[in-house]
C-alpha cells in the first residue's frame, strides 16, 4: 500500500503521543518540580520495563517478525538505567527498591506476548524506543537542571 511501517505506526500513535504530552508528571518534571525520589522510581520502573523487554527480544531473536528489527547493541537501555539506578539509590539499589505494581503487570504483559505472540513486540519496541529517546532529549535538558 505504499506506507512503510514507520509511517503506520508514527501515524497509529499520534494519539496516545498527545496524550504522553500532556501528564501532568511530564509537565512538572520539565518546571524541575519532580522530587529526586520520585524521579529514582521512575528509573527503576524504566529499567524493569527495559530489562523485561529487552530479554524478551532476545528470546525471540529468531522470530521472523522480530530478527529485522533486532538491535541489542545499538538499543540496549537497561545497562544504563542501571548505573541511573544505581547512582539515584545506591549500590544496593535491587536490594533496596522494588518496581511499582503498574510496573510489575506491565513487565509480565510483556513476557506473556513474547511468549503468546512475539510479532507484537515489534510495534511495541519501536514506540517504547523511539518515544523514550526521542521524548528522552527533552526531558535530559530538563533532569540536567
Amino acid at each position: 500500500d505504499g506506507v512503510g511501517l514507520a509511517r503506520k505506526l508514527k501515524l497509529g500513535t499520534q494519539e496516545a503521543h498527545k496524550a504522553a504530552e500532556t501528564v501532568h508528571f511530564v509537565h512538572e518534571f520539565i518546571k524541575g518540580k519532580v522530587p529526586r525520589e520520585v524521579y529514582a522510581q521512575m528509573v527503576v520502573n524504566f529499567f524493569y520495563v527495559y530489562e523485561a523487554l529487552e530479554e524478551a527480544l532476545d528470546r525471540c531473536a529468531d522470530h521472523p517478525m522480530v530478527d529485522p528489527l533486532h538491535f541489542p547493541d545499538e538499543l540496549c537501555r537497561a545497562e544504563a538505567l542501571a548505573r541511573d539506578a544505581e547512582f539515584f539509590c545506591g549500590a544496593a539499589w535491587r536490594d533496596t527498591t522494588a518496581p511499582s505494581a503498574v510496573t510489575k503487570e506491565y513487565v509480565e504483559r510483556v513476557r506473556r506476548v513474547s511468549e503468546d505472540a512475539p510479532e507484537l513486540l515489534v510495534p511495541h519496541a519501536y514506540t517504547r524506543y523511539l518515544g523514550d529517546l526521542s521524548g528522552g532529549q527533552v526531558l535530559k535538558r530538563a533532569a540536567v537542571r
